[in-house]
């Protein structure tokens, strides 16, 4: 019933513009009077249809003229002053030319309004005959985006695929993860294929997206345990997603190894390379330094202070002979000086355990983590401030804000795997007592001596104390002593 209703509908459409252009037709014929006339030679302008009538005045020749009438052998006529009288016949010619122009005009309008009206009666009809179903793609009913039916098919085929992954995830525990082991059986896969084809569901898009919303899930608190990364990792083997490109496009991956590197600096854990790269880096790292992540198609910018100058004068120029000249009285005026952000080049920016790489095809440098005074994070860039009273902002653009504020921010808790193998003595290295000492301004944080310091396990090597910087503090002798094996 729906259907022959739209059909009615779009024939009544039709109808309608049919008979508007042939209203607008017969309008246009029947407006089409031309009663403009050209005195032909100079005549008088009589107030009768008489020749012994009262003459008004002489119309000249090439005068313009309205007939209002005819009578036997006269015209009423009125003249461009709005007088109204006769003259005889034989003294008017019809205005040709302005009966042609007016012809014209009048065509052109009545062709262009029918070329419009044509145009849009086609749109309308290769809309009607057009119109597919977004899911099946088979033609539907006009002026709908899809069937009724395949709407419900689709709607309950993802609820179904939203509902099996729920189910999926529910399978482990944060805190027992015991059910890791569990997997997705080939032959469930194959139904949830079925059932995302039958319901005309892009099944590995659908997946993807889920997926990535339970990504933001795990990120919300900024930390991504170790057991939630690996209930990524399960669930991108377990449905197939690593074969499919969308993963990529969504950078779920690039969000989990930024997760983990941030959770093993905040732990304290070896760093160590997550980015596979092809090819060789245009940077030199130092002896023991290496990759942790790096982006590409970063844009750079620097501040600089750009110097104008307000109520300068040039003063004024005196001839003394032929093509020479005295230039007198020229002073620059006040300076005034303001900052600027300049766009310097696009290249790769990387950060290693000792330094931020920034390469490009006019700018090279390397940036100490210690000699950084200041960050500012943004949505999509970082601001860094180096030590140094000439030293200028300079902004990194087109990368994750938050995860390069929070690495540089806590740099210091780097530990690298050679730093790590001596938590199981209680050798302290000498980069960490520099760090330390520098913290602690070489004074007891209890009683703030200077004499006798010794450096302490914050939490005692005897009770798993590592040998890292955040465990190590400055005591005096007699502190440490009173400390004993306490933990703080």
């Amino acid at each position: 019933m729906k259907k022959v209703f739209k059909w009615g509908c779009l024939i009544y459409l039709i109808s309608t513009l049919f008979i508007l252009v042939i209203g607008l037709f017969n309008n246009s014929e029947s407006d089409i009077s031309v009663n403009n006339f050209i005195v032909n030679t100079d005549v008088n302008f009589r107030s009768e249809a008489s020749s012994k009538s009262e003459a008004i005045r002489v119309l000249k020749k090439n005068e313009t003229v309205e007939v209002l009438d005819s009578l036997n052998n006269w015209y009423k006529i009125t003249d461009l002053n709005k007088n109204i009288g006769f003259v005889s016949k034989n003294y008017l010619d019809k205005n040709s030319i302005e009966e042609d122009s007016l012809l014209i005009s009048e065509e052109n309008s009545f062709n262009t309004i029918l070329f419009i009206l044509s145009i849009l009666i086609i749109w309308l009809v290769v809309i009607a005959f057009k119109t597919k179903c977004i899911y099946c793609e088979k033609r539907c009913t006009i002026f709908t985006k899809a069937h009724k039916s395949c709407r419900i098919k689709y709607q309950e085929s993802t609820d179904y695929i939203d509902n099996e992954v729920e189910e999926y995830f529910k399978r482990f525990n944060e805190e027992n993860f015991k059910n890791i082991d569990e997997y997705y059986s080939d032959k469930e896969f194959s139904n949830l294929e079925k059932i995302a084809e039958e319901g005309f569901v892009n099944l590995y898009l659908n997946l993807t997206t889920l997926l990535n919303q339970k990504v933001e899930y795990f990120l919300e608190d900024g930390v991504l345990t170790v057991n939630e990364e690996s209930f990524l990792a399960h669930f991108i083997e377990q449905f197939n997603l690593n074969q499919a490109s969308y993963i990529d496009s969504f950078k779920i991956k690039n969000k989990i190894v930024k997760a983990s590197i941030l959770r093993n600096l905040y732990e304290e854990k070896p760093m160590k390379s997550r980015i596979k790269l092809d090819g060789n880096l245009p940077f030199k790292f130092l002896n023991k330094e290496f990759l942790v992540y790096l982006d590409q198609k970063v844009e750079y910018f620097e501040k600089r202070i750009k110097t104008t100058y307000e109520g300068g004068s040039d003063g004024i120029s005196i001839k003394l002979m032929k093509g020479v000249y005295y230039r007198k009285s020229k002073f620059r005026g006040h300076p005034v000086k303001t900052l600027k952000t300049v766009p310097v080049g696009t290249g790769m920016l990387a950060i290693t355990n000792l330094h931020i790489y920034f390469s490009s095809s006019n700018k090279n440098f390397r940036i100490r983590y210690d000699r950084i005074v200041s960050i500012t994070p943004f949505e999509d860039a970082i601001g860094v401030q180096k030590e140094g009273v000439s030293s200028k902002p300079l902004i990194f653009k087109n990368i994750d804000g938050w995860f390069y504020y929070n690495f540089i921010k806590n740099s210091e808790k780097i530990v690298l795997a050679s730093e790590n193998s001596n938590r199981n003595s209680r050798k302290i290295s000498q980069n960490v007592k520099d760090k330390v000492w520098n913290r602690d301004q070489g004074k007891c944080i209890e009683c703030g001596s200077n004499e006798k310091l010794e450096f302490d396990h914050i939490i005692p090597f005897s009770k798993g104390g590592s040998n890292t910087y955040r465990n190590i503090q400055l005591l005096c002798e007699e502190c440490n002593r009173k400390k004993s094996n306490q933990i703080g």
